[in-house]
Formats: structure tokens, sequence, C-alpha cells
């Protein structure tokens, strides 16, 4: 049941910033989006844990509560999302003839969509053939894929993911098994400053202006190998404190290498196809992330410890940066 509302919260993210790109018509501005729309969720979640260490820590309330927090909360948000506005338009079911790009969609019978056609057309035209909708998702993935900095975001974006959930899931397992002191454990605090820091370096990255696709790769490359070394860190260190540091650390520079991976790749595909590639992007993640517990925390395979899921994870970074490093090399040498 947990992970099913896992899911749905990962869903949720995805709905609510192509909503966002959806109704910002200049890709200039996808940035900041991003870095809003980050930084906003993750303000959140400090309040959240805030609010539950504080419960915790001074006995205020019965635990219990803190479930009935959350239920308010996430119903209040439902309900507030009653009333945002509305986007009127979507390429796949009510689809603007409009449309300020050049999208040319063929259909398996031959017929050509152009649109850019006439004005004439209404403008919400509902598309109720499922030929055509299928091979404009098909268009779609095809026209993004096709796209080799696309692919390359998208990739990092899948793995990035992967470990942080990873690590996210059992770093509080790993505080647990180096505590053996038993000393109060300030988990709550701790998460709450680590996605505070992920807000502020979050929402502070909307706000640079560089041209990513040009240096994008070298500075990947060293913020991915960053985020190996912290948890290849955390892998062999037995301080508390330390591994509480090195976790807000890594938070950090996670948030706001994805802040810039995911304005990047919505500059870069079709209007109104964010939530397909998005949407994939996220299914692919959590895919990856079910086979590796299936085969090494549930042990189809073998059953790895949780400081060796964080050594995986930190191997993973190291590869990719390694790899944005040799793509960054060939680049200049062109």
């Amino acid at each position: 049941m947990e992970q099913v509302f896992f899911g749905f919260f990962y869903s949720s993210e995805v709905a609510f910033t192509t909503y966002l790109y959806a109704k910002v018509d200049n890709k200039q501005y996808y940035q900041k989006i991003t870095s809003l729309v980050k930084a906003s969720m993750l303000f959140g979640r400090f309040l959240s844990g805030l609010i539950a260490q504080t419960i915790v820590s001074t006995h205020l309330l019965d635990e219990v509560y803190l479930l009935y927090i959350s239920i308010f909360s996430t119903s209040f948000v439902t309900l507030w999302t009653l009333v945002l506005p509305k986007v009127e338009h979507s390429l796949y079911f009510h689809r603007n003839k409009e449309l300020p790009v050049n999208i040319k969609l063929k259909l398996s019978n031959g017929v050509a969509i152009d649109d850019n056609a006439s004005n004439n057309v209404p403008k919400n035209s509902i598309v109720n053939t499922f030929k055509e909708v299928k091979q404009m998702i098909f268009n779609d993935f095809q026209s993004a894929y096709e796209n080799t900095y696309v692919v390359k975001k998208c990739v990092w974006w899948i793995f990035a993911v992967v470990g942080q959930i990873i690590v996210a899931t059992y770093i509080q397992v790993l505080w647990e098994d180096v505590n053996q002191n038993k000393k109060k454990l300030m988990n709550g605090a701790v998460e709450s400053i680590h996605t505070l820091c992920g807000a502020a370096g979050a929402y502070a990255v909307g706000h640079l202006s560089y041209d990513w696709k040009n240096v994008g790769d070298i500075i990947f490359s060293v913020g991915t190998f960053v985020l190996a070394l912290l948890l290849f860190i955390i892998y062999y260190c037995n301080s508390l404190w330390i591994l509480y540091l090195l976790y807000i650390s890594f938070g950090t520079c996670y948030q706001i290498l994805l802040t810039i991976t995911t304005s990047e790749v919505a500059k870069h595909i079709k209007p109104d196809s964010y939530g397909l590639i998005f949407g994939f992007n996220l299914f692919m993640s959590l895919l990856i992330i079910s086979i590796f517990t299936l085969l090494f925390i549930q042990g189809l395979i073998v059953v790895i410890g949780t400081k060796n899921q964080i050594l995986t994870v930190s191997l993973l970074f190291a590869s990719m940066s390694i790899i944005l490093f040799v793509t960054a090399v060939r680049k200049w040498k062109k």
C-alpha cells in the first residue's frame, strides 16, 4: 500500500510540473518554473519534517496525530487543485489547431495533419480516433529520443532518480545501524534541513543563466562525481553527525542537478509532450528500482546490506560521471 501511494506522489509531481509548463508559452522561463516547483515541494517537505520532529521531541501529541496531519494536508491540497485555472488545450485530446510549432503527423492511412494548417479550424478539436492519438504519441517519443541531447539528459535523470530514491529509502536504516550508543536520533530535523537546503539550491539555480547545452556535460560530470564521492564517504563513515552532514550535502547537490535536467529536457521536446516524456522517465526509474529491490534486497539473486546499497549507488554515479566527462572531452576535440 505504501508503494501505491509512493507512485501517486511522484505522478502528481510530474502532473504539476507539466501543468505549469503548459500554462507558459515562452521556454526561456522553464528553468525558473522548474526551480520554483522543486523549491516549493521541498519547502513543504521541510515543514513536514520540522512539524514531525517537534511533535516527537516535545511529546506534544501522540504519534498517530502525524497521520491525521498528513490526511488533512493532502485533502486540502486536493481541494486547492480544483480552483487552479485549467489548461485549455491538449495535443492529444483537445488539440489547438493554431499551435505555433511545426508538427506534422503522418498517420497510417497516409493522411497528414499539419498543426500550422488553416486557422478556420476550431480551436478545441477533440481527437477521438485511437489511431491518431497513438500516432501522435509515437511521433512525440520519436521526436524526443532522436535528439541525443534529450536522450543524454533523460538517461541521467532516470538513473539519478533511482539512486536518490534508494539513498532516501535506506539512509535512516544506516543511521540506526551506526547509532550503536543509542543516542537520540534527529532524523526528522535532518530531513527538514536536507529538504530546505535542497529547496534553496533548486531555487537559486533557477536564476542562473548558462548555455547548459554547451557547458552542461563538464558541469554535470563534476556534479555527479561529487554525488558519488559523498556516497562513497557515507559508505565508510561511522560518525552519525558526519553522516547527517553528508546526506544534507548530497540532497542539495542532487536537487540542483535535477532542476537543471528537468528544465533542459522541457526546453528541447515538443510542447504538450512534457507529461509523456517526464512520465516515461519516472516509470523507467521506478521499474529499475523494482527490479533492484527484487534482485538484491528481497534476495532473488543475493541480499546486499544497507551500506552496500549505498556503495552501489555511489558506483552508479561514478560511472555516469566518467561517461559525461568522456563526452565533454570528445565534444571539445571536435
